[in-house]
């Protein structure tokens, strides 16, 4: 981590859309033919291509050394979707997501490890497949309670402090916050009471060490909870059949 003395600073620059460019190029679009997700990711690929072109310009300097980048993403209020790739392996270390946010597409964030932070906006209804896997550090994430959606795999490999899922979610997809040896990683999670089936490999190698499954959830699969150090396990009553390794690898003994 690099601390910069802002007094020390040559250049700093900010990259961010040009708005107006993007409502000009929407309104172009538009008056040709209606906006679909192919389209809304042309226009957000040629935005990424004109930062990229200007990257060089964007550096926080001290004297001849180069200290970072300055990689910041602000999508424009009034934009509902992100289209499938957008900004997949884009790099940006912050990501500011607007309100009107409905969904968002299949790896369309994926692989930007070196982000700081993630907000999911509170809008949002759909998670697409792989949205926001392999990112470095999702710190604190929460998914509001508009999400009903959540495709496989959504935030794997992705490092999580902390958890909080929204009550419009029934299902937990396979792999969908599956950890790979991260240091940060959930210790504490709630299932939400709408829950009904949670997927194989699910919360995999985390630290979560109590967990309830309320008793909506009639399905369990293979390794959701494996690799954890869960010790206190309070299973509900929809719960029939505990699938191959579900618990496997934890600090479980006694009675559930």
């Amino acid at each position: 981590e690099i601390n910069i003395d802002p007094s020390k600073i040559e250049k700093r620059a900010r990259l961010i859309y040009n708005t107006e460019q993007i409502q000009a190029d929407i309104k172009e679009k538009t008056e040709k033919n209606s906006i679909t997700p192919i389209i809304l990711g042309e226009i957000m690929a040629n935005a990424v291509s004109l930062i990229n072109t200007e990257i060089v310009n964007n550096l926080y300097t001290e004297g001849n050394n180069v200290l970072g980048i300055v990689r910041e993403l602000e999508v424009p209020e009034g934009f509902t979707s992100i289209a499938d790739n957008a900004f997949e392996n884009e790099n940006f270390s912050e990501i500011s997501l607007p309100d009107s946010l409905i969904s968002i597409g299949n790896r369309a964030f994926y692989g930007n490890d070196t982000l700081n932070q993630l907000n999911i906006p509170p809008n949002l209804e759909t998670i697409g497949e792989r949205a926001f896997s392999s990112i470095n550090t999702c710190g604190d994430v929460v998914i509001p309670n508009s999400v009903t959606t959540i495709e496989i795999q959504a935030f794997r490999n992705s490092r999580i402090k902390s958890l909080v899922l929204g009550t419009g979610i029934t299902e937990i997809p396979t792999g969908c916050f599956q950890a790979i040896g991260f240091g940060d990683a959930i210790t504490a999670l709630t299932i939400p009471a709408n829950v009904t089936a949670i997927r194989e490999y699910a919360f995999t190698s985390h630290n979560i060490e109590t967990l309830v499954i309320p008793n909506t959830v009639t399905t369990l699969e293979q390794n959701a909870f494996a690799s954890n150090n869960i010790s206190d396990l309070t299973l509900g009553t929809g719960i029939t059949t505990i699938p191959d390794n579900c618990f496997s690898s934890n600090n479980l003994s006694g009675n559930l």
